[in-house]
Order: C-alpha cells, then structure tokens, then sequence
C-alpha cells in the first residue's frame, strides 16, 4: 500500500479531472520577474499539474517542457497543442529517463528548472534522486527555482504519520528548511535567494509559511 500513497497517481488523477484553476501562481509571477532579462531559456516544470503556471509562461513566450505523475493532466495540456510546449507523463523517481529528451529541447538554452508544491509530494529518497538528477543536468547558466511546504505548515501532524511524512487525502512531506538548505550546499549548489515565510501563497483561510529558493550550480 505504501508505494501507491507515495506515487499517488490515483488520487492526482482523480483530481485533475475537475481541477480548473487558472490564474497562475504568486510563484509564476517571481520566477517570471527574475528571469526577464534572460534571451533565451526553457521552463523546464517538475510537476506541472494542470497547467496554470504552464499557460502563464507560455503566454510570456517562454518554451516549455513540463513533466507530470498524472496522465489526466498531461492529456489535457497536450491536447491544447501548445507551440513550443512539450507535455510528458513521468514519476519524479523515473526522472532519469527525461535526460535525452531534456537536452534535446533544451541545447544551447538555459535551463530554468521548476517546482511549485511538488518536491513536498514525494518521500525523501525521490527528492535525492530529483536533485542528483537536477545538479547533473544543470550548467552554471542554469536556475532551480523551488517553493514547498514545510514542517511549521498548519497541516503538519494532520493525518496518519508515514514514510516521513502524514497522510490525509494524499501524502505530505513537510520539508524541514535548515535541512534542505544544508542538503543542497553539501551537493554544490549555490543559494541565489531563499525566503522561509507566510504570505507566499495565501489561498482563501490558507497562509502556510513556506520556503523558496532560486539554486545555481
């Protein structure tokens, strides 16, 4: 049962069918900002979800290629038949299989990589696996822009306590930020921002206090 909760493919499914939220994320508008002065960069989407940042950079003129776990989603983007947008169906713990096709899109751009609500999906042994991936593929022209949840979330201690992290409707790791920060300079990466906040993602009663960093190599 543990490796479903962990994949969750059922229940993002089952959630994309009838999730239509699309006005772009408060995170879009930041990396968007940052990026600005950049000629020329592909968004490359850890978890893409229906598609609302997506869409957003795609109306910037921004290339895409974005990956999610839920087939739903990713049918729905593709048959949007967006130019210059490529839309591909692959678990975080599968990511090494994009390497070929990643540089295929990819040669001779930066690389912008980014996660929106995504890393804290997974258990910890897929998030190492992410950023090996992430510091492997990354040149020093390249970004890694993250936000998550973490363990000073309101949710944290909500549900059954699993595989480090609580399940509710679906799995939820609260990433400690100390840890991850630490975790990411020991790998190589440099900080090139981080905040540790409420106020990043405010959504009706909602104001989890979140982490964000902008990563170079």
């Amino acid at each position: 049962m543990g490796k479903n909760i962990i994949n969750n493919k059922d229940y993002w499914d089952k959630f994309y069918l009838d999730f239509n939220e699309t006005l772009e994320s408060d995170f879009a508008r930041f990396c968007s900002d940052r990026i600005s002065g950049l000629s020329d960069c592909v968004i490359v989407e850890l978890g893409c979800g229906n598609g609302r940042d997506s869409k957003y950079f795609h109306s910037l003129n921004i290339p895409l290629f974005s990956f999610d776990l839920s087939e739903v989603a990713i049918d729905k983007l593709q048959k949007l038949g967006l130019k210059n947008a490529t839309f591909i169906v692959c678990d975080f713990k599968d990511v090494n299989s994009l390497s070929v096709k990643l540089n295929d899109v990819t040669k001779n751009k930066i690389k912008v990589f980014y996660s929106r609500f995504t890393m804290h999906c997974v258990n910890e042994n897929v998030e190492n696996k992410l950023l090996t991936w992430l510091f492997e593929n990354m040149t020093e022209d390249d970004y890694f822009f993250i936000e998550s949840r973490t363990e000073f979330d309101e949710l944290y201690g909500q549900g059954v306590a699993f595989d480090g992290g609580f399940i509710t409707s679906h799995y939820r790791r609260f990433i400690n930020q100390e840890n991850f920060k630490n975790k990411v300079l020991n790998m190589g990466f440099k900080i090139e921002y981080e905040a540790f906040s409420k106020g990043l993602a405010i959504k009706g009663n909602e104001d989890p206090k979140l982490m964000r960093f902008v990563l170079r190599r």
